[in-house]
């Protein structure tokens, strides 16, 4: 139940017990208006609220300023939702006299509020608290109303001044439009248009759900298509997410035959260019209520949903669960009190830098409605209070789906502000709405020799702390890849793939690549053969020593997965330097830091009969040695296949 209706509710009761129930003697002694009024009154009573108006309104044909008519009259508009005629007449009410009913002052309230005018909501609910003879129980009521309309004029001031626009009517239609999500690989937006259909098997209109895509911006006819696979077809289908590299979609199915409740979560992957027959995500996800609009993590080791199940904090609240090793998700975990409430979370979005979540909820302070709030994540894992995103996102009426754009630069909502029904919105990303920002790294790996994509695997590891930070496959038909990296900062990729050798490179991201958001590189991998050799970048060692600094270890712990896996593969361990030293120093120390590595393999299951090693010097430099830079890219251990 809104605002509006528990003040309406209230105050039917006050009038209920103060003036239905009773022959109060009334305000004007006109024998006709009093009739009229009588008649109103049982018309209200019978719910007849055409007659009651039609006998109100010849009570003022009388007396005009009649005051009990015009407070019936008032309170009638605002049950029927009509507020600007209920406001109107309980304005000419308290004109005439501002004491005759105080509740009218909690009403006038409630329709204020409705409206959008928060300054004279606030101001009308302190004239009834401040009225004599007010039994507390109902100010506790009002004074709750009073603090939500003090925090609708505190979130009015926040006004951004940017501008949101109402996308084409290409996309917004007679429908209701949901935006859900920008894909990473096109940019192309997608989202759910919910429409009426008739059945003729059952003779009557039914509601569907589907999947629509468009390029925003693009307002041509053509720029929206339906987005469909053949499993689709028939069934309600919304509310979707994608990995990071769009090679697996998570949705809500609605009344689907093999559901466990109204609507599931459900999981389909994507092989070439089809999308598989979906799965349920089973139970521990979905239940006999209701589950959907799910969100995925880029990394896709975290599922967010909303969820009506038992244990909530009331109405739908936002969970989350984490993926396990084994592949399933784990039981889900309420968001608790800094985001769900008694009221109702729902379509919960996470960008891309895995702590900065946005959702609907009508159970936080607000403008009016449902409205987006944001909260994020700390070091430590924990959520923030929600907070109201202001305007102009929010409105007096109903906002819902909130989508940032991949460089967290623009969003997309959905809203019901132009009494239109739920369309999308456009607009550019201010201050408080600001994800922290990403980078999208944007691979394609191919065989060196003739350019042909690879399906390959790619591990990505923070080299300050040598921690695997995530992992992905390339798309099977392009060669391609997408991660998402969180800070700046040094990190190793590592490429794998049948009939290749292993690929190793270093590269630094700082804060002029994150200002760019997205950064693009082809990998080129040499087939395994003899004579072919391998450079692991990430090898350390520090200044004129040839122990191996621990930030190696990760790197030579993939080669040896890499060796395990391809047992007939026979290597010479090479050590290069620069020319800093002299050459007969250079040369024994590029042998002991190579025999620090065959060491190394060779404690960790590598067999010796596999292995050789030996020293170059400074003897095969790869580029000349005129600079700090090239002299680090001499310093190298090379792997030759035998």
């Amino acid at each position: 139940m809104n605002l509006l209706k528990k003040i309406v509710v209230l105050l039917l009761l006050l009038w209920v017990a103060e003036t239905l129930g009773q022959e109060i003697e009334l305000s004007v002694s006109d024998k006709k208006a009093v009739k009229y009024f009588r008649q109103a009154e049982q018309s209200y009573r019978a719910n007849d609220y055409e007659e009651s108006i039609k006998s109100i309104d010849k009570a003022l044909e009388r007396v005009p300023d009649f005051i009990e008519a015009l407070l019936l009259k008032g309170y009638i508009f605002a049950d029927l939702g009509e507020n600007d005629k209920a406001i109107k007449i309980l304005e000419d009410v308290v004109n005439i006299d501002s004491a005759f009913f105080t509740p009218v002052w909690a009403l006038l309230g409630g329709l204020y509020y409705e409206v959008g005018d928060y300054n004279k909501s606030v101001y009308s609910y302190k004239r009834f608290l401040n009225s004599d003879g007010i039994p507390e129980k109902r100010k506790k009521t009002v004074k709750k109303l009073l603090q939500v309309s003090e925090k609708a004029v505190e979130i009015l001031k926040e006004n951004e001044n940017v501008k949101i626009t109402r996308l084409s009517s290409k996309v917004n239609t007679s429908a209701d439009e949901y935006v859900n999500y920008v894909q990473a690989s096109d940019g192309i937006l997608i989202f759910t248009r919910k429409e009426k259909f008739y059945d003729k098997t059952y003779k009557r209109n039914i509601v569907k759900e589907s999947f629509y895509s468009c390029i925003p911006g693009d307002t041509t006819k053509e720029s929206v298509k339906k987005w469909s696979a053949p499993w689709m077809e028939g069934r309600n289908v919304g509310s979707l997410s994608f990995s990071a590299d769009g090679k697996i979609m998570y949705f809500a199915g609605c009344g689907w035959s093999n559901g466990l409740g109204s609507c599931d979560i459900y999981m389909s992957k994507k092989k070439g260019e089809e999308w598989q027959e979906p799965v349920n995500l089973g139970r521990g996800i979905n239940t006999s209520g209701w589950e959907s609009q799910p969100v995925v993590t880029p990394d896709e080791k975290y599922l967010f949903f909303a969820s009506r199940r038992k244990g909530g904090k009331g109405g739908s609240d936002i969970w989350m669960s984490v993926k396990l090793k084994n592949g399933k998700w784990s039981a889900p975990v309420n968001l608790g009190d800094s985001i769900n409430t008694p009221g109702n979370e729902m379509a919960p979005f996470l960008y891309a830098d895995n702590k900065t979540l946005v959702f609907s909820s009508d159970g936080w302070p607000s403008l009016g409605g449902k409205d987006i709030f944001i909260s994020r994540k700390d070091k430590a894992g924990v959520w923030s209070k929600a907070e109201n995103v202001g305007v102009p996102v929010n409105s007096r009426f109903n906002e819902i789906n909130f989508v940032y754009s991949l460089d967290g630069k623009t969003a997309w909502i959905s809203s019901d502000r132009k009494n239109q029904g739920y369309d999308i919105f456009k607009l550019p990303v201010y201050q408080k709405i600001k994800p922290s920002k990403i980078l999208y790294v944007d691979g394609l790996v191919v065989d060196a020799e003739d350019g042909n994509f690879i399906k390959s695997s790619i591990i990505l590891t923070d080299l300050e702390t040598g921690k695997e930070v995530d992992s992905t496959f390339t798309n099977n038909s392009s060669g391609s890849f997408l991660i998402v990296i969180n800070r700046p900062g040094d990190y190793g990729f590592n490429i794998f793939a049948e009939g290749y050798l292993p690929y190793s490179e270093s590269i630094s991201f700082n804060d002029s690549l994150f200002e760019n958001w997205s950064f693009k590189k082809t990998f080129k991998l040499k087939r395994t053969k003899k004579g072919e050799s391998f450079v692991l970048r990430n090898i350390y060692f520090d200044v004129d020593r040839y122990e191996l600094n621990p930030k190696s270890f990760s790197e030579l712990d993939k080669l040896i997965r890499y060796l395990k896996n391809n047992k007939n593969l026979i290597i010479n361990i090479i050590g290069h330097t620069d020319n800093s030293g002299s050459k007969n120093y250079n040369l024994q120390l590029s042998e002991k830091r190579a025999f620090s590595v065959y060491n190394y393999l060779v404690n960790h299951g590598i067999s010796p009969d596999r292995l050789s090693y030996k020293g170059m010097g400074d003897s095969k430099p790869l580029v000349p040695n005129e600079s700090p830079e090239n002299k680090a890219i001499n310093r190298r251990v090379e792997f030759l296949i035998k």
